[in-house]
Order: structure tokens, then sequence, then C-alpha cells
């Protein structure tokens, strides 16, 4: 069985030979954080709620199901400090709310009549991997504030458990390694561009003849590991059009296994385990 474990607030992820799902129901509606079961002893807690805000005959409505740090200390304050601007959850919730509903009560005093775009959406989810002693905490936002359709990205985050420190690439490849991962993902980007349209890129083209918006792409700095490797992530209009969607290609460990810092070789040994 793998170690990760995914924690999930309002669903139990199942994958095939993957992550073995955590149970747990979701967090209260209206306020508070609940221990995530499984979570490391209790490592991490969730906050979710949703809100309303009218105006203008719609609304804009908003729904967060957060990560936190069970205890205070080392991890809450990484956690705080990428998240919430240092803040909890809870007062974190508060003061995007406050702002979104000055925003919008000024977006709809402008309105005449009640436009079909008028009701606003704001989710952001998050969820947790846990392969001790890492953590990766996932987080997906999707923002809609009129127009053609709404716009959203994907974040991972490598926590440390030990150092409570976010890992970044330079901490799980070496350095002098760096040339030779670039190389792989170009490959993969290469081989995502075909898929996409059916066309090979040759090589030693720039990615702007295939889907991409760029003549040259490093590897993605928003990556997290999984048993099979690790996933590079972009998000829409990062490196492709919007109707491209996010851009993920996936690096397995084998071809890793050269290219790993010592800390790079803990992080696979925890997700293979």
């Amino acid at each position: 069985m793998a170690a990760a474990m995914v924690l999930a607030a309002a669903a139990v992820l199942s994958c095939a030979g993957g992550p073995s799902p955590v149970s747990g129901g979701p967090g209260p509606v209206s306020g508070g954080g609940q221990t995530i079961p499984g979570s490391g002893e209790g490592l991490f807690t969730l906050y979710s709620r949703r809100e309303s805000i009218p105006g203008g005959g719609v609304s804009a409505n908003l729904r967060f199901t957060l990560v936190d740090a069970a205890r205070s200390g080392a991890l809450q304050r990484t956690v705080r400090k990428l998240f919430y601007r240092g803040r909890s959850p809870e007062a974190y919730v508060q003061g995007f709310t406050a702002d979104w509903n000055r925003e919008y009560r000024r977006a709809a005093a402008e309105w005449t009549g009640t436009p079909a775009s008028g009701a606003w959406e704001y989710e952001e989810a998050q969820y947790v991997t846990l392969a001790s002693p890492f953590a990766v905490i996932h987080r997906n936002v999707s923002v809609y504030q009129g127009g053609a359709h709404p716009n959203w990205h994907e974040d991972a985050y490598i926590l440390d458990l030990a150092s409570s420190r976010r890992l970044l690439l330079k901490d799980v490849i070496a350095p002098e390694a760096l040339p030779r991962l670039r190389a792989l993902t170009d490959r993969e980007l290469r081989r995502f561009s075909q898929l996409r349209t059916g066309r090979a890129l040759p090589e030693g083209a720039p990615f702007s003849a295939g889907i991409y918006l760029e003549d040259e792409i490093p590897p993605s700095e928003d990556f997290y590991p999984d048993r099979n490797g690790l996933n590079f992530q972009w998000d829409p209009y990062e490196i492709a059009p919007y109707v491209v969607g996010g851009v993920e290609v996936n690096i397995r460990w084998k071809e890793l296994a050269d290219l790993l810092s010592p800390r790079g070789k803990a992080l696979a040994a925890a997700f293979t385990r």
C-alpha cells in the first residue's frame, strides 16, 4: 500500500493503486475547524465556509474549504504565510469577503437591469496528500466576475514536515541536473502538444510552433510528487491559450533517479513506499 494519503474535505478520493484515501466528512459550513482524520496524528484541520453577497438583483457567492496546521508553531506559521497572509483561515475569509463585498457593490451600482453575468462566483478548495515526512497541499481557485468563462488556477505546495519549510525545485533537483530536467520536461511538453493537435512538434522547433504561447518553457516551479514521479503544471494562459486548459506533464521517478538531491530522494522514497 502506498504511504501517501489523500485528505479531502468534500470527498474521499480513490485511485486504483494510488494514495490510500482517508475518510472524512466536510468541515462545518458556518465556520470553525475540524481535524482531518488520519492526518498524521492530527497535523491538519479543515475550515469550510460559504458566503453570499446580494446586490443589483443578483449575488456574489463565495465558497471556501481551507487547510490549516492543527497546532500553533512553525508548521502553522508556514501554512498561514503561504495561503492566508499570515492570518488564520477565519480571518482570511472575513477579509477576503469584505474586499469582494466592496468590489461587487461598486460593480452592481453601475449595472442597469439584471445582467446575466451579474452572479459572481469564487471558490477556493484545498486538500492534503500526506507521505510522512512530507505533505503536499493542493490549492484550486475558480473566479467568475462576468465574461465568457471563469478563470481558474491550481497550485501545489510541498512541505517538509521536519523543518516546516516549503520545498522548491532547487531543493528537490540537484543544481547541476537542472539542464537534464529541462530536457525531460521539453520532451513531455512536445508530446502534450502532439496529443492536443495530432501534429508532431519537431525537435528544435520553438514551442510556439505548437499549442504554446512561448518559444521556450522552463520546468514549472508549480510541481508535486505522486507515486509515479514529479508532475509539473501550468495554469490556463500561463503557457497556452485558455482553450487548451491547464497543462500538466509527468516525469517518472526512474528517469529522475540521477537528478534528485538528497532531499529529492527522500521525497521519492516517501511517495513510493
